[in-house]
């Protein structure tokens, strides 16, 4: 090796060259690192529309949101449970609901609906909510046949019958006395799973 600093031929490596591999290095099966390419920004922008969409649906966006216990008034609920609603019919028209004397046989018997969850042990707050939501995501083409093996159609809930303040008011009505006791001696028989007079 030359320390002579003044010799600076072609024939000495310079300190670059030095650290390179010898060219037969890459083909003894030493390889260089690859480049990673960057994302397209199709790619992207399809990861950050699918992130929006996920927060969207996490955040419940368009859903109804959990009623407290305050939110609704069954006092009111009982009057917009019996009474029409513009050229609407109430929900006694549809429903039967003992404690509002509703006998309606179009749509389904809450007393039945909600008499098993109670016995079960759901919550009124559960109720409640199901309840609301089922007035604001009404079936109107349920596409089912009761009693079973029937061909009578249900019929389904037209949409939009109440909203706001007024549907929770009912929601909570609803959840308030479905499926209780009702009246001298009628109650949800857990046992039957029926709507009976109890014994005197």
């Amino acid at each position: 090796m030359n320390l002579d600093s003044s010799t600076n031929d072609a024939s000495s490596p310079s300190a670059a060259e030095s650290t390179a591999p010898p060219r037969g290095a890459l083909a003894a099966g030493l390889r260089r690192p690859r480049r990673v390419a960057a994302p397209k920004r199709t790619t992207r922008a399809r990861s950050l529309l699918a992130l929006i969409a996920l927060t969207l649906v996490a955040a419940g966006c368009g859903a109804v949101h959990h009623m407290s216990a305050t939110a609704g008034n069954p006092t009111l609920g009982k009057k917009y449970f019996m009474s029409v609603n513009g050229t609407n019919p109430s929900c006694a028209d549809c429903h039967t609901l003992a404690a509002a004397g509703a006998s309606g046989t179009i749509g389904p018997n809450l007393d039945y609906a909600f008499g098993p969850d109670r016995c079960q042990g759901f919550k009124v707050s559960t109720i409640r909510d199901v309840v609301r939501g089922q007035i604001a995501y009404a079936d109107q083409n349920p596409n089912v046949d009761w009693p079973p093996n029937s061909t009578d159609a249900v019929q389904g809930m037209p949409a939009n019958l109440v909203s706001g303040q007024r549907a929770k008011d009912i929601a909570a009505y609803v959840a308030s006395v479905a499926g209780l006791t009702h009246g001298p001696g009628q109650h949800w028989d857990c046992t039957t799973g029926a709507y009976a007079l109890a014994s005197t």
